[in-house]
């Protein structure tokens, strides 16, 4: 009797799950085998930043959500080898691998839906953004036309928040970025210079933006020659990280880390302006995270929290849960600022 070979890798998710562990390819154990080794290495480096059980949190206040206080090393946070090696695998996971369940979900207290996507994206890829194209959604900021690539409730939303920032003159970092109706809109409030960073290659000719990759930021931040932040603005990209939808290396701590990071790149009580989807802490894999009162707290460890849009209570609701996880999502806005004093960090 002639043995037939079944690629798993061919096979639709839902086959593949039918068939079981009897059926998976060396080839698909071993790469997993490299995340586990990977992650391993990231818990060794990344400190109490990925510590998120409940008896070794350190709450130290309470604002609308725990506050955290969380060292560790700016420098370790920054190893590219460990926190920004390209995956192991071909493709995301559909579902959250066994041994990184418990990261995930802090230790089985958010709830997990999965709805996958595969958005990856080369990081050879370039976007074009021309001067005239900048100065366009500028103009049209001026004239209070909506720019937002997330409708007009988001650009309200953002523009409302920058009123807690202070942007004449400031030189500031935007996290993810497609469009640059953020940057834009930094420029038209008085920004002397917007930073970006995205794994994409972005061309820009705008005298007034400079973009990085992740490895061309790191290199700078560790070199000494990248510039101190007055702030840093993130809309709806922090919620990705780690979770392999745009390519990335599966990394349950991702979110953690970039807001480490920023705390890292921006001065002592500059800001920072976070747009994330809010609800029951949730995470939809490989879609998204939803942040409630657990993983905000986490997430905001080392910032003050100076002002949100959101009232936390209409967001918890039944109605809202069912539909956040049913992959519904509503994005909400906090500022946060550093303050090393405070957190006697």
């Amino acid at each position: 009797t002639r043995t037939r070979h079944i690629n798993i890798q061919r096979l639709n998710p839902s086959v593949r799950t039918l068939l079981g562990s009897n059926y998976s390819s060396s080839k698909e154990d071993l790469a997993l085998q490299a995340v586990q080794t990977r992650f391993q290495k990231v818990k060794a480096e990344c400190g109490q930043i990925c510590i998120t059980e409940q008896a070794k949190t350190n709450v130290i206040g309470k604002g609308w959500y725990n506050i955290v206080r969380k060292p560790f090393s700016c420098k370790k946070i920054f190893n590219y080898d460990v926190f920004d090696s390209s995956t192991e695998l071909e493709e995301s996971p559909h579902k959250i691998p066994a041994f990184l369940y418990d990261e995930f979900t802090y230790q089985g207290r958010v709830h997990v839906s999965n709805m996958f996507r595969n958005d990856e994206t080369p990081f050879s890829k370039y976007a074009d953004w021309n001067k005239d194209m900048v100065q366009n959604l500028v103009t049209k900021i001026r004239h209070g036309i909506p720019t937002s690539s997330y409708g007009a409730k988001a650009y309200s939303s953002l523009k409302l928040a920058m009123h807690h920032t202070k942007n004449t003159g400031a030189h500031v970092l935007v996290i993810g970025s497609q469009k640059p109706w953020v940057e834009a809109m930094l420029l038209e409030q008085g920004a002397s210079h917007v930073s970006t960073l995205d794994y994409s290659s972005i061309k820009c000719d705008h005298p007034q933006i400079t973009t990085y990759t992740p490895p061309e930021l790191t290199a700078a931040f560790l070199s000494g020659t990248l510039p101190v932040f007055d702030g840093v603005v993130s809309y709806s990209s922090i919620e990705h990280s780690g979770l392999g939808r745009y390519g990335d290396a599966l990394n349950p701590y991702g979110d953690l880390i970039a807001m480490a990071r920023a705390w890292c790149l921006v001065k002592d009580l500059g800001f920072a302006v976070v747009g994330v989807p809010t609800g029951p802490d949730h995470i939809t894999f490989n879609l998204h995270r939803v942040y409630g009162p657990l993983m905000y707290s986490h997430l905001f460890a080392n910032w003050q929290q100076v002002y949100t849009d959101t009232d936390i209570n209409l967001y918890v609701s039944e109605k809202h849960r069912k539909r956040t996880y049913g992959g519904g999502f509503f994005h909400t806005i906090h500022v946060l600022r550093k303050n090393r004093t405070f957190f006697a960090l």
